[in-house]
């Protein structure tokens, strides 16, 4: 590596427990993240397709709330 401060920072991640954790944390955040936008986007969908009641929607995606759905819906409805 040409950069010395970065190529620290590489080892840091690659050869210590504290930054393998880090690394670990981040990546579950990440992932976390990514499943919260993808079921409030379906949940999007489901809602403007007007087929399906919030009440099976919240089935259907667990991890959403009835409140957050209701939330969805109200911006969806204005």
């Amino acid at each position: 590596m040409n950069y010395e401060e970065l190529a620290k920072k590489a080892r840091y991640f690659k050869k210590s427990d504290e930054g393998g954790a880090a690394m670990c944390q981040v990546l579950e955040d990440m992932r976390n993240e990514t499943a919260e936008r993808v079921a409030r986007e379906t949940a999007e969908k489901m809602i403007e397709d007007g087929e399906i009641s919030l009440e099976k929607i919240a089935r259907y995606l667990p991890s959403l709330s009835m409140d957050e759905l209701k939330k969805i819906a109200a911006k969806i409805v204005q």
